[in-house]
């Protein structure tokens, strides 16, 4: 099933990108979002609606009967656009910033209160093989022409494809997440392609390339805290943590308190035996971790959220239903996204 991800994604996407006053926002949504539903139980909804819109620009009775209205119409199912709908009605007189105090106000509560978290249940289904080691991973993932999430690029010198399968993966769907080279307002400086500039100087170089930051990403990160001894399926979740986070004492940690170990921040012999020979499927209870911190921690972004749902539906072990080969068109998708 994918009944779960495009609302998700939707979520950021819809709340960073369309901030500035989207006055044709449901044209907007249509356009990157699927008609998913997903169902909320009544009382939760009302319970956000009288605790979080209590501000003086929303009308409460406003948003609750759009909401009754449209649970009605729809058998208590909906999409993020509707949602966005029940807030948006309800303003009195609607802010610059009106999608931002929506998503702060009423969908991001009611997704915490929701069980949101069935969304990766659903996209993962392979089961976890805890003993392949270097194996070849299955291809990447095709997006939709219409609605994808990421372009159906390959930018990956190849170099690691025989080297370690699981990195080439990893390192495939972290290039489609990526834009090429721009200075981003969050302390980071210059990044490029993932690779920030603050922790790697090198990126300020004219001739920097994706090659380079292959190279960083393996050697600076995936094996230098052995994350290359760790079984293919969960190799590249992990790798994801520690780059992303910045941190790979705090990513592993949570690797280890997902498997009920002691918690060295180091992957050692204990760690490597432990996903081993772990009897679940280690990978979905790593993720929902994962997303877990990143809610409480309230440490979302458009970015991290694009980068998580495509993630999970490109593990190593993840057949794809249209898979996303190394060809011509692909790279040449990969050239438009310098």
């Amino acid at each position: 099933m994918r009944k779960y991800f495009f609302i998700l994604y939707g979520l950021f996407v819809c709340c960073n990108g369309y901030a500035a006053a989207p006055h044709n926002y449901k044209a907007d949504l249509e356009n990157i979002l699927e008609e998913e539903r997903i169902a909320f139980d009544s009382m939760v909804v009302e319970d956000t609606i009288k605790n979080n819109m209590h501000s003086n620009y929303y009308d409460v009775e406003t948003a609750a009967n759009t909401y009754d209205m449209l649970a009605e119409k729809n058998n208590g199912y909906f999409s993020l656009t509707e949602l966005f709908y029940v807030c948006l009605q309800s303003f009195i007189d609607k802010p610059i910033n009106a999608w931002n105090a929506c998503k702060r106000d009423f969908i991001v509560p009611l997704l915490m209160e929701s069980d949101e978290l069935s969304f990766i249940d659903d996209v993962i289904v392979e089961a976890y093989d805890g003993h392949s080691f270097n194996q070849p991973c299955r291809p990447p993932e095709t997006e939709p022409a219409k609605g994808g999430l990421v372009r159906n690029a390959i930018c990956t010198t190849g170099y690691y494809e025989d080297i370690d399968p699981a990195f080439e993966k990893a390192m495939i769907t972290k290039f489609r997440t990526e834009g090429g080279c721009a200075y981003v307002n969050d302390g980071n400086g210059k990044t490029c392609y993932g690779v920030a500039g603050r922790v790697h100087p090198e990126v300020y170089r004219k001739d920097f390339s994706r090659a380079d930051a292959e190279r960083i990403g393996y050697t600076h990160y995936y094996t230098k805290y052995n994350i290359d001894k760790l079984p293919d399926a969960i190799r590249g979740d992990v790798f994801m943590a520690v780059w992303g986070t910045g941190s790979a004492s705090r990513s592993i940690k949570l690797l280890q308190k997902v498997m009920g170990i002691y918690q060295s921040g180091e992957i050692d012999e204990e760690t490597i035996s432990a996903a081993e020979n772990y009897a679940g499927n280690l990978r979905k209870e790593f993720l929902k971790a994962r997303w877990n911190n990143m809610k409480h921690n309230g440490n979302f972004s458009n970015g991290w959220a694009k980068a998580f749902i495509v993630y999970l539906k490109n593990g190593c072990h993840t057949v794809p239903s249209i898979p996303l080969e190394r060809n011509e068109e692909t790279v040449a998708e990969c050239k438009k996204m310098q």
